[in-house]
């Protein structure tokens, strides 16, 4: 079977209200994003970063992290052409009030695009924008 692959990037932005270091170090962490998102997550230190994601068969490599900055990651999923990884940089940048996160996935099989869209938005970013947004409302309650 023969796949488009499409060169074009898959971009999306997502505020979470939360430091940079603490959303940088939630990605890296297999315990916290398991038990933030749902997912079975592995992360395998003894495979230079190599995780894996129950989620429709989806793994990958840790290929580079800057701390509280960048994270680059090599994606596979079980349906790709064999062989086959995108490339996924996160990039977070500091507000006043919280983080943007920008995903940038490129080298996606057309066929995949719709698949990593939803991955990344309902499976990993809303689910951390949820519980970093029940933290603050936690801290503001305690102040009161």
């Amino acid at each position: 079977m023969t796949y488009a692959i499409d060169t074009r990037n898959c971009y999306l932005q997502h505020f979470i209200a939360a430091p940079a270091v603490e959303i940088y170090y939630m990605l890296l962490s297999q315990n916290g994003l398991s038990q933030i998102t749902g997912l079975d997550i592995e992360i395998d230190s003894h495979h230079h970063g190599k995780w894996i994601c129950e989620y429709e068969g989806i793994y990958g490599y840790n290929l580079h992290a800057t701390p509280n900055s960048t994270i680059t990651l090599a994606v596979h999923k079980k349906s790709f052409p064999a062989y086959h990884f995108s490339i996924v940089t996160i990039l977070l940048e500091e507000k006043q009030n919280g983080c943007f996160v920008f995903i940038n996935q490129y080298g996606v099989p057309t066929d995949f695009q719709a698949d990593f869209q939803h991955f990344w938005e309902q499976k990993i970013l809303s689910p951390l924008s949820i519980y970093f947004d029940g933290l603050n409302l936690s801290a503001a309650q305690l102040e009161e």
